[in-house]
């Protein structure tokens, strides 16, 4: 479904020193990795790891110095262009990921506009709206609210609704839930854990929290200063080699590392 091959990103230094080059900063070093269709992948790293970073580039925002990622076959750098709505995000902060003017009716439509667009069939907006709010685990009442009106929980379960909208191949969280309380995070994992059951989709789960990587994933990626550290079966979490990983399995679960 997603092959990243061999990604750098680099950037100049603010402050470099030298007159006449330029100092890089390099934030990712051969990032190597693929995603399996119907999988969630967790991308796990402490902050400063690079993990924004890479999800920018996996997302078509962040063009990489060197390497490649491809999705669905579809380089995303070049001269072939992703379709619109293969992949979705859903971010760390719902509140600025909205427009704080549109309604729930107008922030889902959005994503409807671009299927529509996509498949070149006519959508019942009104139908398909109501019908995702209801998959999302929120009632008709809330379709002529605005953010400010929602909880955090309420508006992160909207802007899953919105993702989940364009029917993509693959949604990529970004730290979707570490800005909400521990209940509510069991509620949105377990609602994502339903949707993936019923549409096959595919996950990127970004986080630097091991228990949801955990919860959520099959597999888990363990990215440390922009590179590859290990990728390994959430089942066999406990056998993992390199030491950073097993120095983060110490360090936040009570896990006995073979």
């Amino acid at each position: 479904m997603l092959t990243v091959d061999n990604v750098v990103v680099r950037f100049p230094k603010p402050h470099s020193q030298l007159i006449f080059k330029k100092e890089y900063q390099t934030i990712l070093h051969g990032v190597t990795f693929s995603v399996r269709k119907g999988e969630c992948l967790g991308i796990l790293g402490e902050s400063g790891s690079g993990k924004s970073t890479l999800g920018k580039v996996i997302c078509g925002l962040l063009e990489p110095y060197e390497g490649s990622v491809t999705l669905g076959g579809t380089a995303l750098y070049g001269k072939s262009k992703l379709v619109p709505g293969v992949l979705s995000v859903v971010f760390q902060d719902y509140t600025t990921s909205v427009n704080s003017r549109f309604t729930v009716r107008e922030i889902i439509k959005e994503s409807l506009l671009v299927l529509q667009r996509r498949t070149r069939t006519q959508i019942d907006f009104e139908t398909e709206i109501m019908e995702l709010l209801e998959l999302v685990g929120l009632s008709a009442d809330f379709i002529d609210r605005y953010p400010h009106q929602l909880s955090g929980g309420q508006l992160q379960r909207v802007c899953i609704a919105r993702a989940i909208a364009v029917k993509p191949e693959i949604i990529l969280f970004d730290e979707a839930i570490s800005s909400l309380d521990a209940h509510t995070q069991v509620q949105i994992m377990d609602l994502l854990l339903k949707v993936k059951a019923i549409y096959n989709f595919t996950y990127i789960f970004i986080t630097h929290d091991l228990p949801s990587v955990t919860y959520m994933c099959d597999r888990v990626l363990f990215l440390y200063k922009g590179r590859v550290a290990e990728v390994v079966d959430v089942e066999a979490i406990g056998t993992v080699q390199s030491e950073y990983a097993r120095k983060l399995l110490h360090s936040i679960l009570d896990i006995k590392v073979e």
